[in-house]
């Protein structure tokens, strides 16, 4: 069963065949995720941000 994390990471398996190709080396956390559905989810929050009315300056 996938969750929804799932949706935002590449398949393993993809990984380990293009790094078998290429030379072996350990996939970062920025490689495996979606660049794309990364950029989607920071607009939804900006967006979240924005309409909610929330100040992004904060004082003491």
């Amino acid at each position: 069963m996938k969750g929804p994390i799932d949706l935002f990471c590449k398949r393993p398996e993809t990984a380990i065949a293009r790094n078998k190709k290429e030379k072996l080396k350990q996939t970062n956390i920025r490689e495996a995720c979606d660049k794309e559905a990364t950029a989607r989810v920071h607009q939804y929050i900006a967006r979240f941000w924005y309409q909610a009315g929330l100040s992004l300056i904060w004082s003491n």
